[in-house]
């Protein structure tokens, strides 16, 4: 099975949290380079975000599961416990609650959800969904969704069927 990875590009509605413009929230939240975290400023916050749409060059491919990850850290005060859900209008596709125990950044990643009758369309039009439980709060430093396919990852580059190709000099594609 080979794997595709979405990261959030918009947030779509969110509770009290810090930092507030939901475009550094995008930028903390869908960068895995970034040290930044995002955190909840009141117990039970909910954060719903859609995520980047599949690239064109996987438009044909069959996808069957998918699951959510957060990287995160426990608060100041004890663990936290957050529900992860993966949402297709208001069903769940995945729903997974997860404790956070670490105090350093851990990766906690959801159950999977079967998506295998999900046109590429569908998929695109899922929304990542998490919120605190029994009053804790937690620290999130990066969120992705990984679809899994069949096959191989599709051919990027120049594909050639028949002929010939010459190529002198410099190319740059």
């Amino acid at each position: 099975m080979a794997e595709l990875i979405l990261r959030p590009d918009a947030v779509t509605a969110m509770g009290s949290w810090d930092p507030t413009d939901t475009s550094a929230v995008i930028a903390i939240l869908g960068d895995p380079g970034d040290t930044h975290t995002v955190y909840n400023t009141n117990a039970n916050q909910p954060m719903q975000l859609s995520l980047a749409d599949i690239p064109e060059l996987y438009s044909e491919e069959t996808f069957t599961t998918i699951t959510a990850t957060i990287n995160a850290r426990k608060g100041g005060k004890g663990n936290a416990s957050t529900s992860v859900k993966i949402l297709d209008g208001f069903d769940e596709v995945v729903s997974t609650d997860i404790s956070i125990s670490s105090v350093g950044i851990t990766a906690y990643t959801t159950e999977l959800g079967d998506i295998s009758s999900m046109s590429v369309s569908d998929i695109n039009d899922l929304q990542f969904y998490m919120i605190g439980l029994d009053n804790t709060q937690a620290f999130y430093q990066d969120v992705w969704v990984t679809l899994t396919y069949q096959g191989p990852p599709p051919v990027q580059g120049v594909k050639l069927s028949s002929g010939k190709l010459v190529l002198t000099g410099k190319v740059t594609f």
